[in-house]
């Protein structure tokens, strides 16, 4: 489908429903400078529905009791909406705000949000980040949602992207400016009550001295990220705290900008999706276009074949992650 010409291309941020009807696409953005969300149904035409904050990021996630959610990361929170409400009316009420803390409010605001269901734990948990911290929340019950855990790291000034490994021991972050790793936390002690936050993360790893991973998909034990100017890697972290390199591909062709150059820094391989079904590894680059690729070790991906959970940001919207 095409998106509308008035949303600006850097700051699109895009999710799927699919509903009995067919796939409905949502695209968090700006209109006239105010935050709207734009919803095109599989038929009829596209329309514009206003939201109540800035919006920064969205993701759609199958609760296991509240059926299709659409989450909001915005200036002071995360806007819960059911997605049946959203597209039933124009002015939509969200189901629940969750108040972001004290670092994650105003301008930067919660930057990323991801939910997944915990299958070891039975728990519906919703990821978020922004500026100094990640926070984690048990959202099996919207009506009592709890802080469950976080990640407060002194070498994060930022943390863009937030994605677990299926089981949800592991917590992976970018850093979102050159020259910041991605991050591999473990969260078991945080889950076992020893501790209450991670603070120091227990691998890393960076394409280059002065490379940046902007966005990235978690297949157990691969990470396929997207490095911008160092193009497209398969990262192998089956031992988190010594993560290495399995495969590779170039997308970008130019010249590495210096580091003082930042209206370049979204450059190169931007975004990276990967198909569990037949191993189809889609990555985008703005500068040269999309890339469909197969890497021969990953012909396919279901995580009970690789002894953990199948769970990941791929799912089955005609049953919920418990009966997956």
């Amino acid at each position: 489908r095409t998106i509308p010409a008035q949303i600006d291309a850097s700051r699109r941020v895009v999710t799927t429903v699919t509903r009995a009807d067919g796939e409905h696409v949502f695209v968090a953005a700006e209109r006239d400078a105010l935050p709207v969300l734009w919803h095109q149904p599989p038929s009829g035409r596209a329309r514009w529905i206003n939201l109540p904050q800035s919006t920064q990021s969205v993701f759609a996630y199958h609760h296991t009791q509240a059926g299709a959610l659409l989450l909001l990361g915005t200036d002071d929170g995360v806007y819960l909406y059911d997605v049946d409400a959203l597209v039933a009316t124009t002015k939509p009420e969200p189901r629940d705000v969750l108040e972001a803390p004290p670092t994650m409010r105003g301008p930067r605001g919660v930057v990323d949000v991801y939910a997944q269901y915990d299958e070891a734990r039975g728990e519906d948990r919703l990821y978020t980040t922004g500026p100094e911290e990640a926070v984690i929340y048990d959202i099996s019950d919207l009506s009592a949602i709890s802080r469950i855990g976080g990640i407060r790291s002194a070498a994060i000034q930022a943390a863009p992207f937030i994605r677990p490994t299926s089981d949800g021991d592991y917590v992976l972050t970018s850093g979102g400016y050159r020259m910041a790793p991605l991050r591999i936390f473990d969260m078991r002690p945080v889950w076992d009550g020893s501790l209450s936050e991670a603070r120091t993360a227990t691998g890393a790893w960076i394409p280059s001295p002065y490379g940046d991973v902007r966005r990235f998909t978690v297949r157990w034990p691969y990470v396929l990220m997207a490095g911008l100017h160092d193009g497209f890697f398969v990262v192998n972290m089956r031992r988190p705290s010594e993560p290495f390199v399995a495969g590779a591909f170039q997308t970008y062709a130019g010249d590495r900008p210096a580091l003082a150059d930042r209206a370049r820094d979204l450059e190169g391989a931007f975004d990276v999706a990967f198909r569990n079904d037949d191993g189809a590894i889609v990555v985008t680059d703005p500068t040269a276009g999309i890339f469909v690729l197969r890497m021969e070790d990953l012909r396919m991906w279901d995580g009970r074949r690789w002894g953990t959970s199948p769970m990941n940001e791929v799912q089955r919207w005609d049953a919920p992650p418990a009966t997956y």
